[in-house]
């Protein structure tokens, strides 16, 4: 795992903790979206143990870090 997985691991578990007091439930999940085998892991893992899927929100995207003078044009 690499660091800053591992960082937006704990960053999920200490959401999760935080939220405990809270009503509904965080279930984070690792999912790959270019992964077919991440994503059909995912949705059996919600079907078993929530029962299925009511809202999906699609929000994956793709993050491009430079600066505005290193950039591309």
């Amino acid at each position: 795992m690499s660091l800053r997985n591992y960082k937006h691991r704990m960053c999920f578990q200490e959401l999760s903790a935080a939220l405990s007091s809270e009503a509904g439930r965080l279930y984070p999940l690792k999912c790959d979206m270019i992964r077919e085998t991440d994503i059909k892991e995912a949705f059996q893992w919600i079907k078993s143990n929530l029962g299925g899927v009511d809202i999906l929100v699609n929000n994956a995207g793709v993050a491009s870090e430079n600066s505005l003078m290193g950039g591309q044009p």
